[in-house]
């Protein structure tokens, strides 16, 4: 197996630069703030508050065997529940519940919430190395330190399409508009 040059060892070094600025960021404002699980304050908010840790207790029992992914009694005389999994709950990061308790996943959502803004970090950073030619110190200045990203108006599913329309070329995203095109 041929060792990795030093090119590639810079670019990961970079890159985990990028992802750990972000958790490290994420984690010291919540600190500062007093949010769980650093204080009594907490970040879940509108649908996060009243739909999505539901559906992480739901998705936790799938994932366990204690629940089926297709169909559920638990509302009335039973709905599908393809649609439910399908728009809310089928990133990868999600599986992750599994690792916590079911009184646990307000720190579930903490915790993917840091990895989620960390990967959104790295994609972006990548996306404007690739599209406009920034180097490194200018791409890694913007990602990630959004509302949108960080916000109380963002849920975790338009946290895992930030990650992906990152890096997209075709997404319409809005950066491109703010910089010059290069080609």
């Amino acid at each position: 197996m041929a060792r990795p040059n030093n090119s590639t060892l810079k670019n990961i070094t970079f890159y985990a630069a990028c992802f750990a600025f972000s958790v490290t960021l994420f984690i010291a404002l919540a600190v500062a703030g007093h949010v769980y699980p650093f204080g009594d304050n907490s970040f879940l908010a509108n649908d996060l508050k009243y739909q999505y840790i539901d559906f992480f207790a739901w998705f936790r029992r799938v994932l366990l065997g204690e629940a089926n992914l297709r169909y559920s009694f638990s509302q009335g005389l039973g709905m599908n529940t393809w649609g439910l999994y399908s728009y809310y709950l089928a990133s990868p990061f999600n599986l992750l519940c599994v690792l916590f308790p079911q009184d646990k996943l307000t720190l579930f959502v903490f915790v993917i919430t840091a990895l989620k803004l960390g990967c959104i970090h790295i994609s972006s950073a990548w996306f404007l190395q690739r599209r406009f030619g920034l180097p490194k110190p200018a791409a890694s200045c913007f990602p990630s330190r959004s509302r949108f990203a960080a916000g109380p108006s963002a849920t975790c599913a338009t946290r895992s399409g930030s990650i992906a329309s990152s890096c997209c070329p075709s997404a319409p995203t809005g950066a491109t508009s703010s910089f010059a095109n290069k080609k």
